[in-house]
């Protein structure tokens, strides 16, 4: 759709100037100077040109030729602002989500990656460098400061919403991305299948439970999901058009996904050779795609990924012993490389994903028998994350197990779901009764989990129970304080109350820290855990002071059902610590 005279498409301008928004936070993470004020600055330029690219009157008079992407605008506004309202901030210890949003409030406050407290130095002075086995998601450097273990892309992306919103902008920060892919995405398939199918593959996603799901979450397939699906569509603008502007918005997105996920060297190797084999097709040169205006900004992001090598290095080190480690031992058994794609299909099935997969690979077949190439776009950029369906490399308890499939592998399919309804079916009874099909098993997923939320009420109580200790104690955590291993208070209790919190294991530990920094040394222990410290021979030192009580939320996922919400109730005391 053209809104202006100067032939600059609103859509790709307006997802540029996120990208843009999104690598200033990602220079200013890489060179420790992370300021709000350089922010508003760039949204009071960026906005300005917006404006002067794309004027309102224009942009209406645009809608108004078009009011079906209105509609769709306004339902995918409405959508996330309803998901979003009563969401809990995941900002606990011990799973990804927990780790990305403490990393952010971090460099909120701090201004860069690396940070130290009183109480990380006394265990680095245990530990020394290396992952910080008390502070989930970080390593130690080489001088005794914490840093994050995941790349610095999404972390610098919350952090850039959370100076501006605090926990709120965490919602907003997915909010964005999320409505990114839903506009993303409608237009692409618009453009391959027209309005109708685009209307239907629109509301498959918009009801499909894993979006609404993983969108509570501070996890990095979010941001992916945007950053992939803008610049899968403006790759294929590119070769409809020729416009050196959709080049640069798709391999932009992509050189950005470098700092977020490690999948986005895949997707520019499928790109290159895309635009190596459409070149020798076109009898054209390459040197016509990679002009200056391309050459530089790809420069720019090239010398910053190598920055980040260095500035991120625990996550890459980090990845390469995850990735021996798949594929060593009994994880490379052929046993378990025949057990996982099973295990993946159950769970598609279960979660109403399994007819897109199916429609999909029924689709893919034909075009690629065919030669469709540009049909098959989609799917050949995202082709190598399909190994995922072989190897996922993620616990198997669900839907978390979905996250390694939602932000490439389930779009695709249900983009590919969509064509063969719309191209291969042509009785429209036949087409209709499938399409509601599709659509009641989202549904039937979707409408008794899609308002839950994790960790409800969580949050207030451990606020409550911060103000228990002052600035200057060391609070020990144990794992199960919260009754959820995977949701520990340690992290809100030292990222957003100033809490010398830690999460604690091992007793021993306690003869190494040098006690007399801190004016009180505390056990925050649940009464189910406390035989664990009588056989580490503390009870004679722990010195009950006050009962305390958690109430949090969660989803109980057994093997082949769908995981139903359960609420857990959690007791325990506060114990100070007398050597």
């Amino acid at each position: 759709m053209e809104l202006d005279n100067d032939k600059r498409d609103f859509f790709t301008t307006l997802g540029l100037f996120w990208l843009g928004f999104l690598f200033l936070g990602i220079i200013l993470a890489l060179t420790g100077f992370f300021y709000k004020n350089l922010f508003v600055l760039y949204f009071i330029l960026g906005g300005g040109y917006l404006l002067y690219v794309a004027p309102v009157s224009k942009i209406f008079s645009g809608f108004k030729k078009d009011s079906q992407i209105l509609f769709i605008l306004a339902v995918s506004l409405f959508a996330i602002i309803l998901l979003s309202l009563n969401a809990s901030p995941t900002v606990f210890s011990g799973r990804d989500q927990g780790s990305f949003s403490e990393a952010a409030i971090r460099l909120s406050q701090n201004r860069q990656l690396e940070f130290s407290t009183p109480a990380s130095s006394e265990f680095f002075n245990i530990y020394g460098p290396g992952k910080a086995l008390n502070f989930p998601g970080f390593s130690y450097t080489a001088n005794g400061n914490l840093t994050t273990q995941f790349p610095v892309g999404y972390t610098s992306w919350l952090a850039a919403w959370f100076s501006f919103f605090g926990l709120a902008g965490f919602a907003i920060a997915n909010g964005i991305t999320f409505f990114i892919f839903l506009v993303s995405s409608y237009l692409l398939t618009e453009n391959y299948l027209g309005k109708s199918a685009a209307l239907a593959a629109y509301f498959l996603i918009a009801t499909s439970f894993v979006f609404s799901w993983f969108l509570k979450f501070t996890l990095s397939e979010n941001l992916a999901l945007a950053l992939v699906w803008f610049g899968i569509f403006q790759f294929y603008l590119f070769l409809k058009n020729k416009r050196l502007l959709h080049l640069g918005a798709s391999l932009g997105a992509f050189g950005i996904l470098l700092f977020i996920r490690i999948e986005a060297w895949f997707f520019l190797l499928m790109i290159f050779s895309y635009l190596v084999f459409n070149a020798k097709k076109q009898k054209e040169s390459l040197r016509s795609y990679f002009k200056p205006q391309i050459i530089l900004p790809l420069a720019i992001i090239g010398i910053f990924y190598l920055l980040t090598l260095k500035v991120n290095s625990p996550y890459y080190i980090a990845l390469a012993k995850g990735f021996v480690k798949s594929f060593s031992g009994d994880n490379a058994s052929l046993s378990e490389a025949v057990r996982d794609p099973l295990y993946a299909l159950k769970i598609f099935s279960l979660y109403g994903i399994a007819g897109y997969l199916l429609l999909s690979f029924l689709a893919i077949a034909r075009l690629i028998k065919q030669k469709k190439h540009l049909l098959l776009l989609p799917f050949l950029i995202v082709l190598p994350s399909f190994f995922y369906l072989l190897h996922p490399g993620i616990s198997s308890d669900h839907p978390w197990f979905l996250r390694r499939f939602i932000f490439s592998i389930i779009p695709a399919i249900i983009f590919y779901a969509v064509y063969f309804l719309y191209e291969r079916i042509r009785t429209p009874l036949l087409r209709w009764t499938l399409l509601l099909v599709l659509l009641f098993g989202n549904l039937f997923v979707l409408l008794p989990l899609g308002t839950f939320y994790p960790q409800k009420n969580l949050l207030n109580g451990v606020k409550v129970l911060s103000s228990e200790f002052k600035d200057t104690d060391l609070v020990l955590v144990d794992r199960e304080a919260t009754g959820d291993g995977w949701a520990m208070m340690a992290g809100p209790m030292n990222t957003l109350y100033g809490k010398q919190a830690v999460y604690f294991f091992n007793p021993e530990n306690l003869q190494r820290i040098d006690l007399e920094k801190f004016t009180g040394v505390y056990f925050i222990i649940p009464d189910k855990n406390l035989e664990f410290y009588e056989k580490s021979g503390l009870p004679g030192q722990l010195i009950p002071v006050k009962d305390y009580s958690m109430e949090s939320s969660d989803l109980n996922s057994t093997s082949f059902e769908l995981p139903a919400p359960q609420n857990i109730q959690t007791r325990g005391k506060i114990y100070l610590y007398q050597p």
